[in-house]
């Protein structure tokens, strides 16, 4: 029952010279069914992926999970996807 869980998978970008991924047997599905079968709550489980992966909505996801008023004991994070830097 305190147990939070932020799930990120990104398979797709807006860059199209970036290769998409198939999204057929996603493993961030399977592992968030895996944490819901365990008996983790589903509110206390934030699955965000492709177009809902934003920084704002990560940010707010991660205020969310990790308030004050309920901090869980445990905490896990799971992201997949790419990145590159921006040097601006």
């Amino acid at each position: 029952s305190r147990t939070a869980v932020l799930i990120i998978g990104v398979l797709e970008w807006k860059d199209s010279s970036i290769s998409t991924f198939p999204k057929e047997n996603r493993l961030e599905l399977e592992l968030y069914n895996t944490f819901l079968q365990r008996g983790v709550k589903k509110e206390n489980i934030i699955f965000l992926k492709d177009e809902k992966a934003t920084l704002e909505n990560i940010q707010k996801s991660f205020q969310k999970l990790l308030n004050s008023e309920n901090l869980p004991e445990t905490f896990w994070f799971y992201y997949a996807g790419h990145g590159s830097k921006d040097i601006d």
